[in-house]
C-alpha cells in the first residue's frame, strides 16, 4: 500500500501545472498595479502606459505591456481598470 502511495504522488508530480509570474518594473509610477486600495485616491485621473521589454536582443523574451487609468467618483467611492499583456516565448496572457 505505501508502495501505491508513493507511485500516486510521483505520477502527480508529473503533470503538475505552474504559471510564470508578470515581472514589472516602475511600480512608482503604476501604483494601481501593485495596490488597488488607491483606486480614486488622487483629485485628478492618471492614466499608466508602461512596456518592459527583457534581455533586448534575445528572440522569445519576456514582453509584458500595461495600461491602467482610476478615478476619484464621489462619496467615498473610486473606479479604475488594468488591461495587461504579456508574451512570453510561445505563451501570451491578456
Amino acid at each position: 500500500m505505501k508502495n501505491l502511495l508513493i507511485l500516486f504522488g510521483l505520477m502527480l508530480s508529473l503533470v503538475g501545472c505552474s504559471q510564470q509570474q508578470a515581472v514589472f518594473t516602475q511600480y512608482m509610477y503604476n501604483d494601481l498595479m501593485f495596490n488597488p486600495g488607491v483606486t480614486g485616491a488622487k483629485d485628478y485621473v492618471p492614466i499608466n502606459l508602461n512596456s518592459r521589454r527583457q534581455w533586448v536582443g534575445i528572440e522569445d523574451a519576456p514582453f509584458t505591456q500595461t495600461i491602467s487609468a482610476h478615478s476619484y467618483l464621489g462619496q467615498n467611492f473610486g473606479v479604475g481598470g488594468v488591461i495587461f499583456n504579456q508574451v512570453t516565448g510561445p505563451t501570451r496572457r491578456t
